[in-house]
């Protein structure tokens, strides 16, 4: 396949509008993402390709996320050229589509600078274009709006199925905290969902504990919680199970802002901030922690997590349960979230617990009708919670995890099906502007 050069075949205009500095208005404003904005003048009334001129990732790597296709009258980003083809041989269709599938190969090697890397109008004007027919490049065109018909359908049938994986993930929850999970380890093990194995037992001993603790001086009196009514209780639980209160079960406190006048650091240290950006899929994921000086920690000090509790986030993001990792014992929790001191419970059945249903709706609720949705740490305390004895809360976990472990083999079949069907589409259009496959 012979090629031309881009400006052999299109005028490449340079963007007159400051995105930044757009009038809201009637004509679509092109910007380098994904969705439109406007602007109250357009600069072009013609079909065209708009290139970003700046890479997408900066600091010195070359990147361009995506190209757009637009016509009629529209304006566009001053970082951005339109692509518009001199006469009717070629599409711009065509050009949308080859250089979206080919902007690695084609853009990006185009781009230049240290720092700010960007593409100048003249290294894109020497962009390489196919030298074929216009009945050809329309060819490619049906081509590529059919396959990518069946991709969306594709697609669309993947998300129902991960939607689907998503209802199964909460129905293990649900019937896990509903004691259906472990039907059949209760009428093998009967001997341990009674007497002192009794939940009821179980939930006395934490109590003396905590009184214990009181009395130590190790936490402080807390308000007493109130009896549990008939009306607040949703189902009936098995044998050996009672209904208690979260704080019940554990000692709630709140995180602390850092002072003001002080700020996170990137610069390493012995102590980690943890924000509830770090907070994600039931553990700390972060890939940039951020840290705080020893004279700020001396200041906050009072307010660290352990491994050995659980955090719940408490504003912004609400409602999100997870674990401490080991290398972070002991870090600083930010204020938009809580720890969960434990006594005597599985910290995993408790994790469960209070990601499923039964706790979520409570919490929802709880928030619905503040101006400013924050979940009160004593509204956490006082959620009802359905709670086995220790031996069955181990039993649990196990099942959830071994259930949870499909579900995690499920979503990834569906990732992969995803990527690869984007992949083929991409594939067999590639192969076609590399002349390897024919198109009758």
């Amino acid at each position: 396949m012979s090629y031309i050069q881009l400006g052999d075949i299109c005028d490449v205009v340079k963007g007159e509008i400051g995105i930044a500095k757009a009038i809201p208005g009637d004509y679509p404003l092109v910007t380098t993402g994904e969705d439109r904005k406007s602007h109250n003048k357009f600069q072009l009334d013609t079909p065209a390709v708009l290139i970003p001129l700046v890479s997408a990732t900066g600091h010195g790597h070359a990147s361009i996320n995506r190209i757009h296709y637009q016509e009629g009258k529209f304006a566009f980003g001053s970082i951005l050229a339109a692509c518009v083809p001199k006469n009717k041989k070629y599409s711009a269709k065509f050009l949308h589509i080859y250089f979206n599938l080919m902007k690695d190969y084609v853009l990006v090697p185009l781009m230049k600078g240290s720092a700010n890397v960007s593409l100048t109008l003249g290294n894109l004007k020497t962009a390489k274009v196919p030298d074929i027919s216009l009945e050809l490049q329309l060819k490619i065109v049906d081509l590529y709006y059919n396959i990518k018909i069946e991709l969306d359908r594709a697609k669309d049938l993947l998300n129902d199925q991960k939607n689907d994986i998503a209802k199964l993930r909460q129905s293990i929850l649900q019937e896990a905290v509903q004691g259906k999970l472990t039907a059949d380890w209760r009428s093998r093990h009967p001997e341990l969902i009674s007497g002192s194995h009794h939940a009821s037992q179980l939930l006395k001993r934490i109590q003396q504990e905590k009184a214990q603790l009181i009395k130590d001086k190790k936490i402080k009196k807390e308000k007493p919680l109130p009896q549990i009514t008939k009306d607040e209780i949703p189902y009936e639980l098995p044998e050996g199970w009672v209904w208690c209160r979260i704080g019940d079960l554990t000692t709630i406190k709140g995180g602390k802002r850092i002072p003001k006048g002080y700020q996170l650091s990137d610069v390493e240290s012995a102590h980690v901030y943890i924000r509830v950006t770090d907070l994600k899929k039931g553990t700390v994921i972060s890939t940039k922690l951020k840290y705080i000086t020893e004279d700020v920690f001396e200041m906050i000090k009072a307010y660290t997590i352990s491994k050995d509790d659980l955090y719940i986030t408490i504003a912004g993001t609400i409602g999100d349960v997870g674990v401490i990792p080991e290398e972070l014992d002991n870090m600083n929790l930010t204020e938009n979230a809580a720890k969960l001191i434990i006594y005597q419970v599985d910290k995993i059945y408790l994790k469960t617990l209070l990601s499923s249903h039964i706790c979520q709706s409570q919490f929802l609720e709880k928030i619905n009708k503040m101006a400013q949705p924050k979940l009160a740490l004593h509204r956490i305390s006082s959620t009802i919670i359905p709670m086995p004895s220790l031996h069955e809360q181990k039993a649990i976990v196990q099942k959830v995890n071994t259930l949870m472990g499909l579900c995690d083999a499920l979503e990834q079949q569906v990732q992969q099906s995803q990527e690869q069907s984007e992949q083929l589409m991409q594939s067999c259009l590639r192969e076609v502007f590399e002349g390897k496959n024919k198109i009758n």
